[in-house]
């Protein structure tokens, strides 16, 4: 849902375990090692770091999926953490160390058109080589991302694709490898610590 990539990056950020404020199906398994599932999750509580200091914000140009995203990040217990504003992409502008656009961008279907899609990546790419030194992961099903975006990359053929770019700059600066996973979940929790 809306929101949930901001949130699983703050979770990333804090140590948080998915799950760890729930419980599973499995617990009630007669087989299941009670002691073992109770260790496991004093160890995730442990881990966890509430008050770890986050750099995370987001923004969108609809004010009903601002409301909605906001409502998540309070489900989440990430309000005032995590930051969220109305803001277009075309005028995105942001100072201070480099960081990272993390995103799923509609690819045509659901959300838009396959051409108001590809202005959007196009976007993506003028976006990116504003912020030099920045890099941004997109998650996407079209295979038309790459012509639209503006730099060219390796795809395999699988219907969901981590895509890592880089600024011109940094790409030119040394030999970049795009690492690519085919599973969103993999998303929330191995793509900040590759980056």
């Amino acid at each position: 849902g809306t929101g949930t990539l901001l949130i699983e990056a703050a979770f990333k950020a804090t140590s948080r375990a998915p799950g760890l404020t729930r419980s599973f199906a499995c617990e009630s398994y007669p087989f299941m090692d009670r002691a073992g599932m109770d260790a496991l999750r004093r160890e995730a509580r442990e881990a966890f770091r509430p008050d770890a200091p986050l750099s995370i914000a987001g923004s969108d140009i609809d004010p009903e999926a601002l409301a909605l995203c906001g409502r998540h990040i309070r489900q989440a217990g990430l309000e005032g953490r995590v930051r969220v504003h109305r803001q277009d992409l075309k005028t995105l502008t942001l100072e201070g160390p480099a960081g990272v656009f993390l995103l799923n961008p509609p690819y045509g279907e659901r959300l838009s058109d396959r051409e108001g899609a590809r202005a959007l990546y196009r976007e993506l790419g003028l976006l990116i080589r504003r912020h030099p030194g920045w890099r941004l992961c997109a998650l996407s099903a079209d295979p038309g991302f790459e012509r639209a975006f503006g730099r060219r990359i390796f795809l395999p053929p699988w219907p969901y694709l981590l895509l890592k770019m880089q600024s011109r700059a940094d790409f030119a600066s040394r030999r970049i490898k795009f690492p690519l996973y085919p599973w969103a979940v993999l998303l929330g929790y191995f793509c900040l610590g590759f980056l």
